[in-house]
């Protein structure tokens, strides 16, 4: 505060609206002569004229003595005193200068601080960058040393190198005349091999040639000669030769391998289980006999009789527990095939008026079909059995219609027809699925004479015919008039006795009385124009039959041999097995499912001691095995060598 009232210098340039009434004006201070702002009051007067006596105030008076007196020299003011009264009339530009020149002296102290930094670090940088400059001086000088050295190096290892691809090209040169000699080495090795199997080769031909020639004077010098050579050829991945075969079955006939014995002659009908565990034979003297075929020789389990004449048809049912037969006396029993005595009695079936020459069992085993008759009968009818009735068969069915006695009978797998024929040249087909069999029959004509054989095919589409014209026929069962639909094959002018047809139903074989076998194509369009005969019996052929893959066809003939023909060869005629040991003609054979085991019968002479019916092995790895067997248990090792060495081949080729 000044201790003196302003001056007001300026009243009259003041605006007439900022005149008294309050509002603010500006004097100048006497002392320091500077203009500051002021406020008069209503009633002041500023121009220092006379007041009433109660409104004048002590500041005026003291203003007007300062007028009247001498004016006053003005004080000097400092610089930093105008500085101070500046601020303080100028506060918000001051704070500003003041933060300004604060803000300027940190930001020089700030950068004046990085600057003695920046100077320390740049100096240890230098430092730093001088030790590392020596540092990269020494690592050069290093590298340059590694250099002569990697020069070096590269040069020895260029040397290296270039002795090493001369190394290995010695190596690859002696490698190639390694590999050359190794070659030449392997081709005598082979040759030598190929040497020593042919001598072994030709060794064992010699020895089947010798064992087949000693086959009938020295049965066991000829068995151990030909499984020594099956020995060889298996050794040497050859297939035993087919003569080697012929010869060990020849040895066993010789030696009584497979004879059935204590079975009387006049077999008149057997059967054989499906895996070879059980034959079922008859004879006319009227007993039924039961044998045991899983030892090491067939034994006899028991013998039975019921029947009063002679017995014609034996049929071992599905499950293979129980068998059936029927006979010259016109009865059916049915029997246990296990049963441990013989004096269980069978149980009876049924009986027919005339005797029973032909019959048939359904593959289900629930029907069994039998007809036959004799000359002078009033009626010759086939007969259907129920062996699902209690008691079996006491439900039956009469089939009428033929007028001479029925020679042949047979059911379709399929089950939907029965079929019987005979001496008055007619087929009659019955429909088993129908109301009456009986009544709903056809009738295929067309032999000229009884009709001897019939056969459906396995999958249900053919029937065959066969009869004593020589005629086969061929019906289609599928045709809707049965009547027409037939292909007539004439197979020869002798009377066919003997038919078969595989189980693929490709093949179709028959029999002649002149001994020769035929065998048609079924499925074909012509089975003439494909017919191939075969041709080796010497007598009748009575009986045929397949193995169950079709690869082998087996005929029984009145020559007293069987013969086994193999399919799957070019020319069936070619390659055939003949089985030699009946002492009459072969009329019956049975083979097992898995076809390993053939049973044949035939007839004998009355001064003859040859075995009635014969049991074969006829897969050629059981023969070999037999074969084995037998030369074990007759010679010693010492004696087979002995044998072995006499022949001089062997004996060269062993050493």
């Amino acid at each position: 505060m000044h201790p003196v009232p302003f001056l007001p210098v300026v009243w009259d340039k003041l605006p007439a609206d900022r005149k008294g009434g309050g509002k603010p004006m500006r004097g100048i201070c006497p002392q320091c002569g500077l203009g500051v702002p002021i406020r008069v009051q209503e009633g002041d007067n500023p121009r220092g004229g006379i007041m009433a006596p109660g409104n004048r105030d002590s500041h005026w008076e003291f203003l007007e003595r300062w007028l009247s007196g001498p004016p006053r020299a003005p004080q000097q003011v400092g610089l930093m005193r105008r500085w101070a009264r500046w601020c303080r009339c100028r506060p918000l530009l001051a704070g500003c200068v003041a933060f300004s020149v604060f803000g300027g002296v940190v930001l020089w102290g700030i950068a004046l601080w990085g600057w003695v930094q920046s100077g320390g670090t740049i100096s240890r940088l230098k430092t730093a960058l001088f030790a590392t400059q020596q540092e990269l001086a020494h690592c050069q000088q290093l590298i340059e040393q590694q250099n002569q050295q990697l020069a070096r190096q590269t040069q020895r290892l260029r040397e290296a190198e270039n002795a090493a691809q001369q190394a290995q090209h010695q190596y690859h040169q002696a490698r190639q005349q390694i590999e050359q000699l190794n070659t030449r080495c392997d081709i005598l090795q082979k040759d030598n091999v190929r040497l020593q199997q042919d001598l072994q080769i030709g060794c064992a031909w010699l020895l089947a040639r010798q064992a087949q020639d000693l086959v009938f004077g020295q049965p066991h010098r000829s068995l151990l000669l030909a499984s020594e050579a099956v020995r060889i050829f298996q050794e040497h991945g050859y297939n035993p030769e087919f003569s080697l075969v012929q010869t060990l079955l020849d040895a066993f006939v010789r030696l009584g391998q497979g004879s059935l014995e204590g079975q009387p002659a006049g077999i008149s009908a057997l059967a054989l289980s499906r895996d070879g565990r059980w034959l079922t034979t008859a004879t006319e003297d009227r007993t039924i006999r039961v044998w045991k075929l899983e030892g090491q020789r067939p034994a006899l389990a028991r013998v039975v009789r019921a029947h009063t004449g002679t017995v014609h048809q034996i049929f071992l049912t599905p499950d293979q527990r129980r068998f059936i037969t029927a006979g010259q006396d016109g009865r059916i029993f049915l029997w246990d095939l296990d049963s441990r005595g013989s004096e269980k009695e069978p149980l009876p079936i049924g009986s027919s008026q005339g005797p029973i020459l032909t019959s048939a069992l359904s593959a289900d085993g629930r029907w069994l079909l039998t007809a036959g008759g004799s000359l002078f009968q009033k009626e010759y009818s086939a007969r259907l059995w129920d062996l699902q009735a209690q008691p079996p068969g006491d439900r039956s069915i009469v089939l009428r219609g033929h007028e001479l006695p029925i020679r042949c009978a047979a059911f379709c797998p399929n089950l939907r027809w029965a079929v019987t024929a005979g001496e008055d040249r007619t087929i009659r087909l019955y429909h088993l699925q129908g109301n009456s069999p009986a009544a709903e029959q056809h009738i295929l004509t067309g032999h000229q004479k009884a009709v001897l054989q019939v056969a459906f095919s396995p999958n249900g589409r053919w029937l065959v015919s066969a009869g004593a014209d020589g005629a086969v026929r061929i019906w289609d069962l599928q045709a809707l008039e049965h009547a027409g639909a037939f292909v007539v094959l004439q197979a020869d002018t002798e009377a066919v006795v003997a038919l078969a047809i595989d189980a693929q139903s490709r093949w179709l074989a028959t029999g002649t009385t002149d001994g020769n076998v035929r065998l048609w194509q079924l499925p074909a369009s012509d089975p003439s124009a494909s017919a191939l005969c075969l041709k080796g019996h010497e007598g009748p052929v009575h009986c045929l039959a397949f193995s169950s893959d079709g690869h082998m066809l087996l005929s029984g003939s009145a020559d007293r041999t069987v013969r086994i023909w193999d399919l799957t060869a070019a020319d069936p005629n070619q390659k055939v097995l003949i089985l030699r040991g009946h002492a009459g003609a072969v009329r019956l054979m049975s083979l097992t499912e898995d076809g390993r085991l053939l049973v044949t019968a035939s007839d004998i002479p009355p001064d003859s001691r040859e075995p009635v019916v014969r049991l074969w092995r006829i897969r050629s790895e059981d023969l070999f095995q037999d074969a084995n067997q037998i030369v074990t248990q007759i010679f010693n090792q010492t004696e087979r060598e002995e044998i072995l060495t006499s022949h001089r081949l062997f004996s060269a080729a062993v050493r």
